[in-house]
C-alpha cells in the first residue's frame, strides 16, 4: 500500500463516525422506517376513524389493572411462538432464517430503547387501524365475531413472508381482536402487541444461535 493512502487509512481511523454515516445506519434505518410506517398507520387510523365515525377516544382505558392484564395476556402469544419456532418444519426453517437475516441486518444494530420504541409505534399503529377501526367497523356491520376475523384476516395478509407466516399472523390477529372483544378496551391489544414484538426482538439472538448450531 502506497504510504499516502496508509496516512489517510490511519487518520480515518481517528476521526469519528460523521453524521451521514450515523444518520444512514442500520439502527437509524430501522428506526425511521418503523416510525414512517407505524406512524402512518397511526395517522391514517385516525383519520379514517374521524371521517367513518369510529369512536377511538372512548376505547382507551389506562387503569393499572388493564396493564396488569395486558402483562398475563401476552404470555399465551410468547409460549405460541416459541413452540412454532422450534418445529423442524420447512416453513418454520424459512420463518427462522429469515428472522436471522433481520437480525443480522438491523436489530442486532439497535439499542434496547430503539426496539422498545419500534415495538411502541407497531402496537399503537397496527392496532388502532386493524381492531379499533377496521374490527369495529365490520362489528357495526355484521357481528362482534365476523369482525375479529375479518380484521384477524386483512391484519395477516398485510405480513406477507410467507403462507405460513401469514397465518401466524392472522392467529395473533384473532387473540388481539379477541381480547378487544372482550375488553372494549384498545389499550390491552395495544400494550400486549408492542410487548410481544419487544419480547421477540429480544429472544432473536437466541434464535439465530440456534440456527447456526443447528
Amino acid at each position: 500500500m502506497p504510504e499516502n493512502l496508509s496516512n489517510q487509512s490511519e487518520q480515518s481511523k481517528k476521526q469519528p463516525p460523521n453524521s451521514r454515516s450515523t444518520l444512514f445506519s442500520p439502527a437509524m434505518m430501522m428506526t425511521a422506517g418503523a416510525i414512517q410506517i407505524e406512524g402512518g398507520l397511526a395517522i391514517f387510523a385516525l383519520i379514517l376513524g374521524y371521517f367513518l365515525r369510529v369512536p377511538l377516544r372512548e376505547m382507551f382505558s389506562f387503569e393499572l389493572l388493564d396493564c396488569i392484564r395486558s402483562t398475563f395476556a401476552v404470555l399465551p402469544m410468547i409460549a405460541f411462538c416459541l413452540l412454532i419456532y422450534r418445529l423442524p418444519w420447512r416453513s418454520v426453517l424459512f420463518i427462522r432464517k429469515y428472522m436471522a437475516t433481520l437480525y443480522r441486518d438491523f436489530i442486532r444494530h439497535c439499542s434496547a430503547l430503539q426496539l422498545l420504541l419500534i415495538s411502541a409505534l407497531a402496537g399503537i399503529g397496527e392496532e388502532l387501524l386493524f381492531r379499533g377501526v377496521l374490527q369495529t367497523l365490520v362489528a357495526r356491520w355484521c357481528g362482534g365475531v365476523i369482525g375479529v376475523l375479518v380484521a384477524a384476516l386483512i391484519f395477516g395478509l398485510v405480513h406477507p413472508i410467507s403462507k405460513f407466516y401469514v397465518a401466524i399472523c392472522i392467529l395473533i390477529g384473532a387473540y388481539l381482536g379477541w381480547l378487544f372483544m372482550q375488553t372494549n378496551n384498545l389499550t390491552i391489544p395495544i400494550i400486549v402487541h408492542a410487548f410481544y414484538d419487544f419480547c421477540i426482538f429480544l429472544y432473536l439472538p437466541r434464535l439465530v444461535r440456534a440456527k447456526e448450531e443447528s
